[in-house]
C-alpha cells in the first residue's frame, strides 16, 4: 500500500514539474500511473491534498539529503551540503522543479512548507557563518541567497548554461561573499 502510494506521489511529480498545475489532472495522473482515478481519490482525497502530498514528501527527501554531519568544520559542512543538494537536484529534478516552482503558490499549505524549507537552509547557512544570533539584517541576505540558489538551480536544470562544475564554483564563490558581506554586518 505504502509503495502504490509513494509510485502515485513519484508520477505526480513527473506531470506537476512538466505542466502547470491547472493542466494536471487526477485523471492523468492516473493513466500515467496505470491506476484508477478513484485509487487517488481513495488516498489523497482531492487534487489540492494530492499536490500538498507531492510537496511535502519532496521537501521531506531534500532536507534529509542535504542534512550534514555538524561535527564538521563550518566551510566542509557548507561543501558537503553543497555536493549533496546538487546530487539531490540531479537524480530527482522533476520532484526539484515540482517543489520550486509556481504551482506552490497556489496553496498556502504548500506554500508553508515550501517557506518553512527556505528557513531551515537560510538557518543552517547562518549557523556555519555567524556564531552568536544573526541579525535581522544578517537573516535577511542569508535568506536572498538562499532564493539565489535555487534560481541558479532552476536555470542550471532549464536552461543549461553551465555544467554541474561552474555552477558549483558559482555557488561557492557566491557563500564565500555572501560570508564576508555577512560577517561585515555583523562587525558593523
Amino acid at each position: 500500500m505504502a509503495a502504490r502510494r509513494d509510485e502515485l506521489l513519484r508520477v505526480g511529480s513527473v506531470l506537476f514539474a512538466t505542466r502547470p498545475y491547472d493542466e494536471v489532472w487526477i485523471e492523468h495522473v492516473a493513466r500515467e500511473a496505470g491506476v484508477s482515478s478513484a485509487l487517488i481519490y481513495h488516498y489523497f482525497g482531492n487534487k489540492k491534498t494530492f499536490v500538498g502530498e507531492i510537496v511535502r514528501r519532496d521537501s521531506e527527501s531534500f532536507l534529509r539529503a542535504i542534512t550534514v554531519d555538524t561535527a564538521l568544520p563550518p566551510y566542509e559542512q557548507f561543501l558537503t551540503s553543497l555536493d549533496a543538494y546538487l546530487d539531490h537536484i540531479e537524480q530527482h529534478p522533476h520532484a526539484y522543479i515540482a517543489m520550486t516552482r509556481g504551482l506552490a503558490s497556489t496553496d498556502p499549505e504548500v506554500r508553508e512548507i515550501l517557506d518553512s524549507n527556505r528557513a531551515v537552509v537560510t538557518e543552517h547557512t547562518l549557523k556555519r557563518i555567524v556564531s552568536g544570533t544573526p541579525t535581522p539584517a544578517q537573516r535577511m541576505i542569508a535568506r536572498a541567497w538562499v532564493v539565489y540558489i535555487v534560481d541558479m538551480c532552476m536555470a542550471w536544470l532549464f536552461d543549461s548554461i553551465v555544467d554541474r562544475a561552474e555552477l558549483r564554483d558559482l555557488l561557492i564563490r557566491s557563500y564565500d561573499a555572501l560570508s564576508g558581506v555577512i560577517t561585515d554586518i555583523g562587525s558593523a
